[in-house]
């Protein structure tokens, strides 16, 4: 069945790593080359991403849970991003990941030097930060994660460089914030399956950057501004899951 069917199914490798190689024979412990030869094997298995993408679906639509532990399964179809080697953004919300204040002044130094190295060669230095989405869409967070901290690193930062230093910084978690409640479901700020913002959010949290950077942008609210929903990928997050047919809105 599989020389039949494999020209016809999806067999690209979606892993983000190498698949494993055929054991050597030579020099190799039997425990070992049996060892080898299953994970060879298994790397090639016929029919590897139809079964996963059904193990996932099962998982996701039979009991809206996640079958990665990078995903987790929000409410009202909503995904979230958890990982512990990349910027922990449970910690983050859940305010985990406090900063002493020795680690805040090393920080503000270290920014401080870059600024002015910066200046030296005419370039200026502003840093914005794009807040999470699980900041922004909290309401859809699982409940047992809890509301979210009212202090957190990425707060820290930007509350000990305002009052501390003369950086120019801005995160408009606020301002998203409050988009989001007033935009409703409606139009959403960050795509529902993807760790990304969509445009709409983009745009509306980009307008303090490019005002610091003294550049007018019309208003999202002006009459000469549409916002029209498209049609594009799952999302990363999904494609994570890999759950099949997941297509989701996209504002631009």
């Amino acid at each position: 069945m599989w020389p039949v069917s494999q020209n016809h199914l999806d067999t690209e490798k979606h892993e983000n790593r190498v698949l494993s190689e055929f054991p050597k024979v030579s020099g190799t412990s039997p425990r070992d080359f049996i060892s080898g030869l299953q994970t060879y094997f298994n790397d090639r298995l016929p029919f590897k991403n139809q079964l996963v993408a059904i193990n996932s679906a099962i998982d996701y639509y039979g009991f809206r849970s996640s079958s990665s532990s990078k995903v987790i399964v929000g409410k009202n179809g909503w995904l979230f991003y958890n990982d512990l080697q990349d910027g922990n953004p449970i910690a983050c919300h859940k305010g985990e990941d406090r900063l002493t204040d020795e680690q805040l002044a090393n920080i503000a130094a270290t920014l401080e030097t870059s600024r002015d190295n910066l200046l030296k060669e005419g370039i200026e230095f502003v840093i914005f930060i794009a807040p999470n989405k699980e900041r922004i869409y909290q309401e859809d967070m699982p409940s047992y994660y809890g509301k979210p901290a009212e202090q957190y690193a990425v707060l820290q930062i930007y509350q000990y460089l305002k009052e501390h230093t003369d950086l120019r910084i801005i995160y408009p978690e606020e301002l998203l914030r409050d988009s989001a409640l007033q935009y409703g479901e409606s139009d959403l700020l960050y795509h529902k399956t993807d760790t990304h913002w969509n445009a709409l959010g983009a745009y509306i949290g980009m307008e303090p950057l490019f005002k610091e950077l003294g550049i007018d942008m019309p208003s999202i609210d002006d009459s000469g501004m549409d916002i029209v929903e498209s049609k594009d990928d799952p999302g990363d997050l999904a494609n994570v899951l890999n759950p099949g047919e997941n297509d989701q809105s996209r504002q631009e």
